[in-house]
């Protein structure tokens, strides 16, 4: 991410929101250009992950960045982060299953190779398809939001007690909202069927996370509770996994019975 100036917190509101948007906006372009090298595993994850920091940083500080990111931009944002999803899904699945193979038979294995040849069939065109949206998309995104982020209006008011917002006001607040909605969440979260609030439950983290992390220097205590919050994160990460790739291999089981009586047959 982009190097930031310090005192972020003492700083207005609406200044640190755009040098934080920006940031998180230059990381995604960094690990988009990176796509397209079959060598770079990480490249996905860090355009995901760029694209994540940037929807978040909008969403923590809506208020100052309404009138220059609106509605329509935040929905292609939205819609291109979702594009990533099968790619990263199968990506992290297909890893996890090589890692099965280790100990399983012979007869197993053969499964295994069928279920991998399925899973990589469906990678190369999801691959596809993300490619074609990145090239329609992000290069227009990037060069509006970097247009409207890098500028704004002020106000200049001679009545002292009508200053800008400092960042910090703002992070506190937002941080109170998110930790409550965080608190609500997980203790909704009673087993592996409570996927709707799990789901929430690792946002509301990210969210905490992605705002906290910039400040770490500033509050103190910060930067062992941005650890804590990743492995949470993690936690309910895999939790979310398990469910969407049970998902795909009762697909997969089924797909496998109807190919089998098809030879049968």
């Amino acid at each position: 991410m982009k190097i930031l100036p310090e005192h972020l917190l003492s700083r207005p509101a609406e200044e640190v929101a755009r040098l934080l948007a920006l940031a998180c906006l230059g990381q995604a372009a960094g690990a988009r250009d990176r796509l397209g090298d079959p060598e770079d595993s990480d490249a996905l994850h860090d355009f995901r992950v760029g694209l994540r920091r940037l929807r978040s940083c909008l969403r923590s500080f809506e208020p100052q960045l309404a009138h220059s990111t609106g509605g329509r931009l935040r929905r292609r944002l939205k819609d291109l982060a979702e594009a990533t999803g099968e790619s990263r899904d199968l990506e992290v699945h297909r890893a996890w299953v090589l890692e099965q193979e280790r100990g399983l038979s012979p007869w197993q294995r053969s499964g295994v190779s069928w279920l991998l040849a399925r899973m990589d069939r469906r990678k190369r065109r999801a691959d596809a398809r993300l490619a074609r949206h990145v090239a329609d998309e992000f290069s227009s995104l990037q060069t509006k939001l970097a247009k409207r982020l890098s500028v704004y209006p002020v106000a200049v008011s001679l009545d002292e007690t009508r200053k800008p917002a400092a960042a910090g006001a703002v992070v506190s607040g937002v941080l109170e909202e998110l930790t409550g909605q965080l608190e609500g969440h997980l203790a909704a979260v009673h087993s592996i069927t409570d996927q709707t609030e799990a789901h929430a439950a690792r946002i509301a983290t990210k969210r905490l996370r992605y705002l906290l992390e910039p400040f770490v220097d500033e509050l103190p205590g910060a930067e062992p509770l941005v650890e804590h919050l990743k492995a949470l994160q993690d936690l309910l990460g895999d939790l979310h996994d398990a469910q969407v790739f049970a998902s795909e291999l009762r697909e997969a089981l089924d797909a496998a019975s109807v190919q089998l009586a098809h030879w049968l047959s």
